[in-house]
């Protein structure tokens, strides 16, 4: 059998950030306003950086009283930090930017009752499910790339072989990661976590989505808003492709060969131009006439 799945993009449309209104507390002077911005590629990114590493305190309990959003990378990821700041005061908020007392990691934190509620109500909550909101999974192919961008920036191991896009405990996340990466013509593989490791006894589950191919990673590092840098893999991983012995001389044209039963495993990818065809199933391999030709 083959893997059914395809190169082409899902090109989405043009969408925005939910609405925000807030009534003020009579005679308030410190719930300062927030700014929602117009859902640009680095927005997008940010929501992914967020969905990464980004933690809420909405305190509703106590009606938001110091409630607080924040965002860790690690120490060496500066530049990542930064991004990240500047992305922020574009919600009308002053983030503080600084390395976290014995750790070594830097936090991006806001204190802003409006913004940890509307990060809570729409991005993220602590200890739940995260899932990727409709208006990513529904956006233009770059907005979408924007976001994978902002996961993999917080959360992903660019320079390791396979490249890897997000560890998470969260299976159903991954899989809405997978899904949106295929919808922009890059394929990967999911790696779900089936049972306790005895290295890991009492963690949860990690599950994993990685890159498949060079194609896949090609697409990928050209991602603008990409911060961290990609390795290429030394070794590709083949997919989308046939046995070598449905070629005649010329590999760029599929014929089939009179030989049946086959037994090598040789493959190469098939492309046209920007199109890759990709088989389902061999049911039975026929050799090349007049009569089947076109």
């Amino acid at each position: 059998d083959r893997l059914v799945s395809t190169r082409d993009s899902i090109e989405g449309k043009a969408t925005n950030l939910p609405k925000w209104s807030y009534e003020k507390v009579m005679h308030s002077t410190t719930c300062i306003d927030i700014t929602i911005p117009e859902l640009d590629e680095d927005a997008a990114w940010l929501i992914g950086l967020f969905h990464a590493d980004g933690y809420t305190y909405a305190n509703r309990k106590e009606n938001g009283f110091n409630a607080y959003i924040s965002i860790v990378v690690g120490l060496h990821e500066t530049d990542i930090a930064e991004k990240a700041r500047i992305q922020l005061e574009r919600w009308g908020v002053i983030p503080k930017v600084g390395k976290r007392k014995g750790e070594n990691s830097i936090m991006v934190h806001v204190q802003s009752k409006q913004l940890a509620w509307y990060f809570d109500e729409h991005f993220k909550q602590p200890n739940k499910t995260i899932v990727i909101p409709d208006f990513i999974l529904r956006a233009k192919k770059s907005i979408k790339l924007a976001y994978v961008a902002g996961v993999a920036d917080g959360d992903g191991s660019l320079m390791g072989r396979p490249v890897k896009i997000v560890d998470t405990v969260y299976p159903e996340f991954a899989k809405q990661l997978q899904t949106l990466l295929y919808s922009c013509g890059i394929e990967s593989r999911l790696s779900l976590q089936k049972k306790e490791w005895a290295s890991r006894k009492g963690w949860q589950f990690i599950h994993c989505l990685n890159l498949i191919n060079y194609t896949a990673v090609d697409r990928f590092k050209q991602i603008p808003q990409l911060t961290k840098p990609v390795r290429h893999p030394l070794i590709g991983r083949k997919t989308s492709t046939y046995p070598s012995e449905w070629f005649t001389e010329n590999r760029n044209t599929l014929h089939a060969s009179k030989k049946t039963g086959v037994v090598s495993i040789n493959r190469y990818d098939i492309v046209y131009g920007e199109d890759h065809l990709i088989p389902v199933s061999v049911i039975s391999v026929e050799p090349l006439n007049d009569t089947n030709r076109n």
